[in-house]
Parts: C-alpha cells; sequence; structure tokens
C-alpha cells in the first residue's frame, strides 16, 4: 500500500483490475488526499466513481485451451497412429461405465491448470494426456510409436505451440474482451475520468497471471499509470 499512497496528489485515481478465476471485477476509486509532509499521510475521504464485473474470468481460458487439446486430438493426421482418443474433452454425455473416466480428466485439468500459472507464452504448452495402464485420455500405441514420433507428442505430453495457443481466434477474441472492451464500457459509462486520468493501476487475481493479461491492461490502456508489479504466484495473487 505505501507504494501508491507516498503520491503528492491532491486526488488520486485508482483502477483496481480483478481478474480472478471465476469473475472480473474492475473499480475507479478516487481518494482525496490532505496536504501532508512525507511522515504523515491520511486521506480524506474516498469514493467509488464506477465498477464492473462480470462473472467470466481466469477459468475461461481452461475452457479455450481445452477445446483447443479437443481439436488437436481429432485431428488423426497429426498423430500418425501413435495415439487414439478415447476420453474426449468436450462431450454431450459422461461415459458412466468408464471407471478411469473421471481420474484421466481431473489429471489432464491439474496439468492444464499448473502449466497456465508457469506458461511464459513462447515455449511450448505441454499438458500430461496419458499417464499408463488404463488412465489417460489418449491410449498409446507404444510400437508405432517407436518408429516414428508425433511432433506434438513428448513424454506423453501433448506439446502445443505458443502460437497457437495464443492465436488462436477464441483466445484472441477473449483477451481482446477482457482488457480492452470491457474497460472502454465502463469508462463510457463513467463521467469526469477518463483512461489518461487514471494515476495508479492495482492488479490482483490468479487469472491476471495467464501471458499478455497484465502487459495489456498496463502497457496499452493505462502506460501513464503507476503500476506496482509485485504480486507474482497464483496463491499471492488470490489473497491479493
Amino acid at each position: 500500500g505505501g507504494a501508491y499512497i507516498k503520491t503528492y496528489l491532491k486526488n488520486e485515481n485508482i483502477l483496481v483490475y480483478d481478474f480472478g478465476a471465476g469473475t472480473l471485477d474492475i473499480s475507479v476509486i478516487q481518494l482525496e488526499w490532505e496536504d501532508r509532509t512525507p511522515r504523515r499521510i491520511k486521506d480524506n475521504g474516498w469514493k467509488i466513481k464506477g465498477r464492473i464485473g462480470i462473472p467470466i474470468a481466469g477459468n475461461y481460458i481452461d475452457e479455450i485451451i481445452a477445446r483447443i487439446v479437443d481439436e488437436l486430438l481429432q485431428d488423426d493426421s497429426l498423430w500418425k497412429g501413435c495415439i487414439s482418443y478415447k476420453r474426449p474433452l468436450v462431450a454431450k454425455n459422461y461415459i458412466a461405465n468408464d471407471k478411469f473416466y473421471h481420474e484421466s480428466i481431473s489429471r489432464f485439468w491439474k496439468g492444464l491448470k499448473d502449466m497456465k500459472h508457469i506458461w511464459d507464452g513462447e515455449n511450448q504448452f505441454k499438458i500430461p494426456i496419458y499417464w499408463g495402464s488404463e488412465i489417460g485420455i489418449v491410449g498409446i500405441n507404444n510400437e508405432k510409436l517407436k518408429n516414428e514420433k508425433p511432433s506434438m507428442l513428448d513424454d506423453y505430453n501433448i506439446c502445443i505451440p505458443a502460437h497457437y495457443i495464443m492465436n488462436h481466434p477464441e483466445m484472441n477474441a477473449f483477451i481482446n474482451f477482457v482488457t480492452v472492451e470491457i474497460l472502454d464500457e465502463l469508462f463510457g459509462s463513467m463521467e469526469g475520468i477518463s483512461k489518461g486520468q487514471i494515476d495508479t493501476l492495482v492488479i490482483s487475481g490468479r487469472g491476471s497471471l495467464w501471458c499478455g493479461i497484465v502487459d495489456k491492461v498496463t502497457k496499452e490502456q493505462f502506460p501513464n499509470a503507476r503500476f506496482f508489479d509485485g504480486l507474482k504466484s497464483p496463491d499471492i495473487m488470490k489473497e491479493a
């Protein structure tokens, strides 16, 4: 907090961008500081100038990635007969008579979430799809795998090129929505404050760890606002 309030402004406009797992909440708060010395910091009050929230956020990125994996696994030409897609990630009906279905899907989702929080947006996005024996969303033909290894398969992980995820139409549309369109709607509904008048930017929530989110908000939407980039881990983001 001290990094933000040690400013010498009469009024300070703060935008809080909280991009969590399930919701995106954005607020614009105006603080009025009294005249003070560096050792005395006191506000004369604050007002919420505008807010907007939507029930969709970081978890939706997981869904997009799962649909990308589903698309790729359905393309037999990529796998050269080395795998069979036997437990679809996108299905109309639950496979009730498959006792390994739930564990296989659960392990896939855990691997996806773990990778999502550490991915740099440049290297391949790797998610485990097979764990041996009966557990996995795919079956493996080890004989064919010995002779010809698909480029997107490594140690039973599906390895998706970064550009394929970042440039996927659905991903592009969602990122643009949460970093541009929703902010345009908020500022279009407020009077007296424009994007250029935001002094301080606070970003929180685990969803904002997705590569590119912070840069798009800070550098493209609020390039002149102060931003304290001190929250890195998923747990700290959630607490914030």
